[in-house]
């Protein structure tokens, strides 16, 4: 901000420097002609320069200073006559006055030069150059308060005065000058004029994030504008409030979707609640996996389509981010959590086939599992060449129904050429449709990795030396053999996309590779043998920290019913010793006597040391905990369970 009240100081400078004014076209053929007068330097006192061009020697300058808009011939309020030569010659060049009268601070003054030669020619040119005092000038005073308002409190107050020094150098106040108030990178908020005492006040709308304002005075006259200190304000946080409206359907089928209704809520500055809106929710399940999300619309209102997890409950959150909102969150659950119906789903399901691999023309059974749709229910075994595009029509014999009375069945398939199979029920008018797993079955012999594992699994912490261990097997009609001595390196991917080598397998000749890494990030790993174009399926491994909550309780206990209860613990995490972990948010949970299931109460965050604290008044007895969601450097964990009786 100071580079740019600079550089607009600057400009005002520039637009400062005293105007010149060419002789007038009479003038063209005289013996004189005056080129320009100025002042040698800005300030209340200056001497005066001229430069004049003539026939003959220049014997005498008589310069008069007139007050800018005064008629030509008026008469100056200062006359300056002892000019000597600075440069040039007398016939060409710049006369400065010996004294350096006090100039008008407003408006402008404008220089009348009169010119005598030896030759006795005179001329006499009426504004020949006009200039200003260029005084600097200062903000004595500026203030805005409140200096902390939220977006519903308004509005703010400014006030300052602005002064410049006399010729004695001391302060006197700048009448009349427009001056604009700043708000952040250079949004004028408001703009006003200095009253007699080179005051000025007024109001601007509160701003809708924590800003600076500046106040900036134009140039009047003499006076140079000028810039203020920065006065800042801070914007507090608008609380917030997530209200669950309904659930579509109010029973859904586990894992089908249903439509969450719901409304977010802002408080005004009178404490009533009012919509937020274009604003967006997210949907998690129980247990922090991310559904899906919806934008508020103007009345604040949102629904959103995300599947029903086994819980029958999601949990609706407004994360503000970095806006000036405080975070908020609700519960919606279905009617009947305890019994949703399943969709129709496969179980169990296989390919009779030793290793997935057979001569061509053999058959083999496709068994498995139908859950859901009542006995009799028909399956269809689909074949793909590529896993992609599916067909059942080309093939004869390969459907059944399944057998009473545990839904089991049994299919033979005739394999003529590599590919994938799987078995397909279209569903009925009670049960939905389900698609088993797909089984890839191989004609002939083919390598593959056989293992792929580490030790330790994960989650693992930072530093540890994990164990990376395969083996690369041969299967053919006539058996497994391994496969010895190939080229393989083991790689890590951040994404799970994009691979970097870590480095190479080491083998002992039998088959088996291994090698060891330390971990010290969260990532997927797999080994690759190039040759072969082969890779292990992944392994992904969490690398963070321990975490664990002890010291938790409840007091009272036994507590009085409607009296206050409080909940509190030690969060901690591991890093070679056990420490506290501050500013971690702890979620409260409670679960009423007799209660299928506990509910969501609140949320508590440590302090400096990893305690944490809830206070709640008590209803009714039952069994209080708390969890910690964990975060990218240590792992979740959950307390105890304490009871609470109330009396």
């Amino acid at each position: 901000m100071r580079r740019l009240l600079s550089a607009g100081l600057a400009a005002l400078l520039l637009l400062a420097v005293p105007l010149t004014a060419s002789p007038p076209a009479s003038a063209v053929t005289s013996p004189i002609t005056v080129r320009y007068a100025t002042i040698e330097n800005f300030g209340w006192t200056s001497p005066i320069r001229v430069s004049v061009l003539s026939s003959s020697p220049v014997t005498a300058i008589t310069v008069g200073l007139r007050l800018d808009g005064t008629a030509t011939g008026s008469t100056p309020y200062a006359t300056v006559s002892d000019f000597t030569l600075v440069d040039g010659t007398t016939t060409d060049g710049t006369w400065q006055s010996s004294t350096a009268p006090q100039i008008a601070l407003n408006p402008a003054t404008d220089l009348d030069v009169s010119v005598t030669d030896s030759a006795a020619d005179q001329v006499t040119v009426p504004t020949a150059g006009t200039i200003a005092a260029h005084i600097p000038t200062s903000f004595s005073e500026f203030t805005v308060t409140p200096g902390t308002v939220d977006l519903h409190r308004g509005p703010v107050s400014y006030a300052g005065r602005l002064v410049y020094p006399d010729a004695q150098g001391v302060a006197q106040p700048a009448v009349g000058v427009a001056v604009s108030v700043l708000a952040g990178n250079g949004y004028v908020a408001r703009s006003v004029t200095t009253d007699a005492d080179g005051r000025f006040s007024g109001t601007a709308p509160a701003p809708k994030d924590s800003i600076t304002y500046f106040a900036r005075s134009s140039m009047l006259g003499g006076l140079i504008g000028t810039g203020s200190q920065g006065v800042p304000v801070v914007v507090q946080p608008v609380p917030t409030r997530i209200t669950i409206t309904g659930v579509n359907p109010v029973q859904p089928y586990l894992n089908a979707d249903a439509t969450i209704s719901g409304r977010l809520e802002q408080q005004a500055a009178d404490g009533t609640w009012g919509p937020l809106a274009s604003r967006n929710v997210s949907v998690t399940a129980v247990g922090g996996q991310y559904l899906t999300s919806a934008s508020t619309s103007a009345s604040g209102s949102f629904t959103a389509s995300a599947q029903t997890t086994l819980s029958g409950q999601w949990t609706v959150a407004f994360d503000p981010g970095l806006t000036l909102f405080t975070p908020s969150s609700a519960v919606a659950s279905v009617q009947d959590p305890a019994h949703l119906m399943a969709y129709s789903q496969f179980s169990m399901e296989g390919i009779g086939a030793t290793q997935n691999r057979v001569n061509a023309g053999a058959t083999v059974p496709f068994y498995g599992e139908l859950l859901g749709p009542p006995n009799g229910a028909k399956i269809v075994i689909e074949f793909s060449a590529d896993g992609k595009n599916w067909n059942r029509t080309a093939f004869t014999g390969l459907s059944g129904a399944v057998s009473a009375p545990y839904e089991n069945f049994s299919i033979p398939i005739t394999v003529n050429s590599p590919g994938y199979w799987r078995a397909v029920y279209d569903g009925d008018a009670h049960s939905l449709p389900a698609v088993s797993t797909a089984y890839q079955i191989a004609v002939g012999s083919l390598v593959t990795v056989d293992q792929f594992y580490v030790s330790p699994t994960s989650p693992v912490t930072p530093g540890t030396n994990v164990l990376f261990e395969s083996s690369l097997i041969d299967e053919t009609p006539k058996g497994t053999f391994p496969v010895k001595n190939a080229k393989g390196v083991l790689q890590f991917s951040k994404d799970g996309s994009h691979w970097t080598t870590a480095g190479p397998l080491y083998s002992p000749t039998d088959g088996n590779y291994y090698t060891t890494s330390i971990l010290t990030q969260t990532g997927s790993w797999r080994v690759d043998f190039p040759a072969l174009r082969l890779s292990s399926r992944p392994i992904r491994i969490e690398v963070r920290g321990k975490s664990r909550i002890t010291s938790f309780g409840i007091t009272p206990n036994p507590v009085k019913h409607g009296s206050r209860l409080k909940l509190g613990g030690l969060l901690q995490g591991y890093g070679h010793t056990w420490y506290g972990l501050s500013g971690r948010t702890m979620q409260v949970f409670f679960r009423p006597t007799g209660a299928a299931s506990g509910t969501k109460i609140g949320t508590s965050v440590t302090d400096k040391s990893g305690r944490f604290t809830f206070t709640a008044t008590a209803g009714q007895s039952g069994t209080w905990w708390v969890s910690y969601n964990g975060g990218s450097y240590y792992l979740p964990v959950t307390s105890a369970v304490r009871s609470s009786r109330v009396a």
